[in-house]
């Protein structure tokens, strides 16, 4: 006999005696066991799509990506989405300017409008950017672009181009940039009275996709270098002695720190020791080196826009086959061998807005990280005095070049005259090139820059005993290396000061670049 508790049926203590003997004449117990009601089969719930949908009002379909890879382009993490390996959030960016329109954003994305697909037939995409008027600057960087390489120089198929800007130098058209320039970025200066940029892409290929960064940089953000000893140079006797940071010789007196000017010869000239020269920096490419730099920050380093402008690389990126040596004697030797060489990847390259063959040769690297300034490693300074020629002084040059096959294991330098513009622009007119203001012309011939020293400093001595960077080593006539009937040329560093400052400007907080209702034409 059952009896009813509930809903859960037990037996009777009745019936529980009756059942305790078996046919046997044994006893055994029935096991108590509650009936639990039959439930109803259970259902899961519908499994989250693994895609990405446009939002309900219209619009682009957001792109699944890593969380981290989301934030650090700027957008917003949404659903998630994807499988495996591949899972991430659809990354919402509310500031997406597409073709033909018009904005004037603290910070917008300009992208092909697949992305992150491909384009899938040949495209011509303009997006208009209006200076605000605390603006001094917009930044350009290039966060994932994939272009069809130039050719002999010269991007034919795909391209990126910048027109506009009040200060631009070269009415009409910017630099041209294609290839794959993924990390690269450029900064155009603007002024009250620059009209609005028009940032172009022209794509004829078939998979060519763009997804560029417009950053408004405030005036108020511009870059002031900080208060430490810059351009020092060292003598050999210093080589057991050891700066460990900046703020260890910051309050010396500079006539603490002895300091030789000996004269010696870039090229055929006695090689220079223990790091005489240490702003020096040795920039590599697919673990070559290639060009020299310098050091103006804990974490930059200046140098020719054409040593780093790969534009022909179409397999792999650029960014991740750059290195850069400070602290450097000679570079044949191991790491191991020179104890106070540092090495740094660089994690942005910053190609100057107008640069075209020999005009504006200037890039600026950002390294990973910063470098500590040691005996062996320190920032020059920049020019005391912006207005200063210089013409009629003596420079020194520096560098690992040669006029052979490959570059010299030591570093190398010499003193050179520095020429007036006038009679420097005479000189090359035979050339059909014109000296521009911001051009230095430097050397004799007797002792030049060549293969390898491009990028270098010039570099000239100030009445205080210390050293400025004046200008950077850009080209020289064909045959190069003292060439006795042209002087090399180097862009003049006080012309580029505004613009330094503005990519050395620090990045605006994340919460300032809160989009607000852009311009729309």
């Amino acid at each position: 006999m059952l009896e009813n508790e509930g809903d859960i049926q037990i037996e009777s203590s009745r019936d529980q005696k009756s059942n305790r003997r078996d046919g046997s004449g044994g006893i055994w117990y029935r096991a108590f066991r509650p009936i639990f009601p039959q439930l109803p089969p259970i259902t899961e719930p519908p499994r989250p799509s693994t895609s990405c949908s446009a939002p309900p009002s219209g619009g682009t379909i957001p792109p699944c990506m890593s969380q981290t890879e989301c934030n650090a382009q700027g957008g917003k993490a949404g659903k998630a989405c994807g499988k495996g390996f591949s899972r991430g959030v659809c990354c919402d960016f509310d500031y997406i300017v597409d073709c033909g329109n018009t904005t004037s954003l603290p910070h917008a994305i300009f992208r092909n409008p697949e992305y992150p697909e491909t384009t899938k037939s040949t495209i011509s995409c303009t997006i208009n950017v209006v200076p605000k008027p605390t603006a001094c600057g917009i930044r350009i960087e290039f966060m994932d672009v994939m272009l069809a390489p130039a050719r002999n120089g010269f991007c034919f198929q795909d391209m990126f181009m910048i027109a506009g800007g009040g200060t631009v130098e070269n009415s009409g058209f910017n630099t041209q940039i294609c290839g794959l320039v993924k990390g690269f970025a450029t900064v155009v200066p603007i002024n009250e009275t620059t009209d609005p940029l028009q940032l172009i892409v022209i794509a004829q290929s078939k998979n060519a996709k763009w997804n560029i960064n417009v950053t408004q940089i405030p005036c108020s953000s511009a870059f002031t270098p900080a208060k430490t000893i810059c351009g020092v140079r060292n003598n050999p006797s210093l080589q057991a002695r050891s700066l460990q940071t900046s703020q260890s010789y910051k309050n010396q007196s500079l006539k603490e720190l002895p300091r030789t000017f000996p004269q010696p010869r870039i090229l055929g000239g006695d090689p220079t020791n223990g790091n005489q020269f240490p702003w020096m920096a040795v920039i590599l490419f697919d673990n070559t080196p290639v060009c020299s730099g310098t050091l103006i920050d804990a974490r930059w380093v200046i140098t020719a826009a054409h040593c780093v402008a790969f534009y022909e690389e179409e397999n792999q990126s650029v960014m991740n086959r750059l290195r850069v040596w400070l602290g450097a004697l000679n570079i044949d030797l191991m790491p191991r061998q020179e104890p106070r060489r540092v090495e740094r990847r660089v994690s942005r390259v910053y190609v100057h807005n107008e640069f075209q063959s020999t005009d504006f040769d200037v890039a600026l690297l950002q390294l990973n990280e910063s470098v500590p300034f040691t005996v062996a490693i320190r920032p020059a300074c920049f020019p005391q005095n912006k207005d200063q020629n210089f013409e009629g002084t003596t420079g020194i040059i520096a560098g690992w070049g040669t006029d052979g096959s490959s570059m010299s294991n030591v570093l190398l330098a010499g003193s050179v005259p520095i020429w007036s513009n006038a009679a420097c622009n005479i000189a090359w007119s035979a050339q059909s090139l014109n000296i521009r203001d911001s051009m230095i012309c430097a050397g004799d011939g007797s002792v030049a820059q060549c293969r390898g020293d491009n990028g270098g400093p010039l570099i000239t001595q100030n009445g205080d005993g210390l050293f400025s960077f004046i200008a950077i080593s850009s080209f020289s006539a064909q045959p190069p290396c003292q060439n006795p009937d042209f002087p090399d040329v180097y862009m003049r560093t006080s012309s580029f000061l505004t613009w330094i400052s503005l990519v050395l400007s620090p990045p605006l907080p994340a919460d300032s670049l809160s989009p607000f209702t852009p311009i729309v034409t």
